[in-house]
């Protein structure tokens, strides 16, 4: 599997490539199916507060 520029994808529950920054900006609006495991941890990060994941 490919993705669009032609660089091999991976079946991995990591991280969801097909996301931007501008998506994890809220993380809290990504939908569970589109959550993996960092993307978890950005939403638990943003709504613990935590001052080292801030979007400015």
């Amino acid at each position: 599997m490919e993705d669009a520029s032609g660089q091999p994808k991976t079946d991995q529950d990591l991280v969801n490539y097909d996301l931007t920054a501008d998506d994890l900006a809220d993380a809290a609006a990504i939908t569970d199916d589109q959550l993996c495991v960092a993307e978890a941890f950005v939403r638990f990060a943003q709504q613990q507060g935590f001052d080292f994941w801030r979007a400015e």
